[in-house]
């Protein structure tokens, strides 16, 4: 069994009295955890602080009953900041002839080709892009005399206001820059009903897509303004969107602790994402018509559930409906294709030893042929290597495009920094550890050279980052209980909570593993349940340290560690905290144990 290697994010020790969720919440650095919990719309700020606001509603308003163009960006946010500008302007005045022009190629922003071929524009909106579209803003201005406004919360260059009314969370002036760009999109339609006397109903009504489009764009959820009015669009009375209800409903396995910060994280967003990026133009479209709610009667054919069944009678389904089970389809489409490009690139990798190097450099022109999935496979073969992974895209006759992708569990904590150090790359442009890059050709095995001399294959371990570590004599059931049961607060900046627990000394035969091969283990310390769900035979003989020598009950005294996060289990209407396990070290009883260390952080690259 390897060790079992940690990092610890927050250095507290916590004992028995300790309120677990006041630390928690302290540490994420949540200064007033009263008002953190109870969040009210006195911690909302006034629109108009934005810059550019007054003139912002103004065009809105001089637009309204003639024709105006919609550009949805190309993502979750995108989409909701799209269809919630749109569902606005059909309330206020439903005679406004709105068109809009989907984007396939995740290229972000307004391009003169989006409206080259539309007559009669008025104004052009653009949610959630278009802060650095100088060029292409100007070259509008100057050809076509349209008005632009941007309701955004990217990066600004301050330029693209001399061609377009900028309203942008992050222009300096607005007291909070953590909104997303439906967030912003919602301020902004604030600020016109308060200054043309539209009840404010009409903007509640979208709140279930900024809590979608902020969730998924991962604003942080700390700041008390962005967090209420996440809150808020989950909550049962605020859920008007029949889409967001369609797929929830499809998903519902899934969803089992209800709208939530996580589940719209880690359930809703994906599926959608994987339209976005993977779907067919017409899957697009009818994306975005679905979260805009529009109508339409679709027939379905059922499949058989075996092929000697009857065929099933058709049914009628809505537009909503149809687009969650094609969200799904498109899912399982993308990860099938996911799964056969890395397997290609895998080979690749096996055929010419790039896993003897430190960082893997790999080209995929010839086998990816989908480019909105190249980091997808990266992210895959990072978590089967255990290192970062580079794949190579020929853009032209000297040079690579690709993606690189760091390993969250490895020493590296920000890889495009480690890239960019090399001074081999002409761009590493993106999040630390995700990120487009630009290479030329000439520099692969120059790029190669330098990551194996800065770092050694011996140095790639395995590093969990844990947040905090408990000794198991600490833990208490009503510990686990009040951290399990705040499953509605976890959200980005206070994420739900990983643990290392430490000092686990137990008989091996108290052990137990229940159903077949993938059932579940469990074992009881000090009144507290530890539980591994789908569960191999191999994990519970190397937990329970059995082997083939092993006869009858198992004598061994085990010392275990484990690294887990707290869950609720409900039985017979009973609610019971457990631990739930996500890795484990276990070894014979000794005073001392040496398979299991924790990484200072300056062990760490």
């Amino acid at each position: 069994m390897e060790k079992l290697l940690w990092k610890t994010v927050h250095k507290c020790e916590f004992n028995k009295e300790d309120d677990f969720l006041e630390r928690i919440l302290t540490q994420a650095g949540v200064s007033d955890i009263n008002e953190f919990l109870n969040v009210k719309k006195k911690h909302t700020h006034d629109p108009f602080l934005f810059r550019n606001m007054l003139s912002g509603i103004e065009l809105l308003n001089q637009s309204l009953g003639k024709k105006i163009f919609i550009k949805p960006d190309v993502d979750v946010d995108g989409i909701t900041s799209a269809a919630y500008i749109r569902g606005f302007i059909n309330k206020l005045n439903p005679e406004t002839e709105i068109v809009y022009k989907m984007n396939y190629n995740k290229q972000h922003g307004i391009f003169e080709d989006d409206i080259i071929d539309i007559e009669g524009l008025s104004l052009i909106i653009v949610p959630d892009a278009g802060s650095t579209s100088v060029e292409e803003c100007k070259t509008i201005k100057e050809k076509y005399n349209i008005p632009i406004l941007i309701l955004d919360h990217h990066e600004i260059d301050e330029e693209v206001m001399k061609y377009a009314t900028l309203i942008n969370c992050t222009d300096g002036y607005y007291p909070n820059a953590t909104l997303s760009g439906v967030g912003v999109v919602h301020k902004f339609c604030l600020a016109y009903s308060k200054q043309y006397g539209v009840i404010e109903d009409i903007c509640n009504y979208y709140l279930d897509l900024v809590a979608l489009g902020m969730i998924a764009d991962s604003m942080d959820m700390r700041n008390l303004e962005t967090r209420y009015y996440t809150l808020e669009g989950l909550k049962d009375e605020n859920r008007k969107n029949s889409f967001i209800e369609a797929i929830a409903d499809y998903y519902a396995d899934d969803m089992k602790l209800g709208h939530t910060m996580t589940s719209y994280g880690w359930v809703i967003a994906p599926k959608m994402n994987a339209v976005i990026r993977y779907g067919k133009p017409e899957e697009h479209i009818d994306l975005f018509r679905a979260i805009c709610e529009e109508k339409e009667d679709i027939t379905y054919q059922p499949r058989r559930k075996c092929k000697t069944d009857p065929k099933p009678d058709t049914e009628i389904h809505s537009l909503q409906k149809t687009m969650a089970r094609i969200c799904n389809n498109v899912k399982q489409r993308q990860d099938n294709e996911v799964k056969k490009f890395m397997e290609e690139i895998d080979k690749e990798i096996q055929k010419t030893h790039l896993d003897l190097n430190s960082v893997i450099v790999v080209d995929g022109t010839d086998i990816l042929t989908k480019n909105t999935v190249t980091g997808l496979v990266a992210n895959k073969l990072t978590d089967k290597y255990h290192r970062p992974i580079i794949i190579l895209k020929s853009y032209d006759e000297n040079t690579f495009g690709g993606s690189g992708r760091g390993y969250d569990k490895g020493k590296i904590d920000d890889f495009r920094s480690f890239l960019l150090e090399l001074n081999s790359f002409e761009k590493c442009a993106g999040h630390p550890n995700a990120f487009g890059i630009s290479l030329a050709k000439d520099k692969v095995n120059e790029v190669i050279e330098k990551c194996n001399n800065k770092i050694k294959q011996e140095d790639l371990v395995t590093i969990h980052q844990v947040d905090y570590e408990i000794k198991a004599r600490n833990l208490t059931n009503k510990a686990v209980m009040e951290v399990a049961e705040s499953y509605r607060i976890w959200g980005k900046g206070v994420e739900e909570p990983v643990f290392v627990i430490t000092d686990i000394e137990i008989p091996a035969k108290d052990i137990k593993v229940f159903g077949d091969n993938n059932g579940f283990m469990k074992f009881t310390y000090n009144k507290v349940d530890f539980i591994k769900k789908y569960c191999p035979k191999g994990d519970f003989e190397s937990i329970s340290l059995r082997d083939r020598n092993t006869l009858g009950n198992n004598n061994k005294t085990l010392h275990i560690t484990v690294i887990a996060n707290f869950t609720i289990n409900e039985y017979e209407g009973n609610r019971y905290p457990q631990v739930k396990i996500k890795h484990y070290y276990s070894e014979e009883y000794k005073t001392t144990s040496k398979n299991q260390i924790s990484i200072d952080d300056d062990f760490l690259f």
